[in-house]
């Protein structure tokens, strides 16, 4: 079973989206997740400041 969730923003300076996808195995457990996101605010979660 795969569960998925998306948002997506557009505006003038183009479409900007953020991706969570869960995998379960058969028992109910998380086999695997993935998140992707290009949201400005997420970005700036990731950059690394020294």
């Amino acid at each position: 079973m795969t569960r998925a969730w998306l948002y997506a923003r557009t505006s003038t300076s183009g479409t900007t989206t953020k991706d969570f996808t869960v995998r379960f195995n058969a028992n109910g457990t998380v086999k695997s997740y993935s998140f992707t996101s290009n949201l400005p605010e997420d970005m700036k979660k990731l950059r690394v400041t020294p």
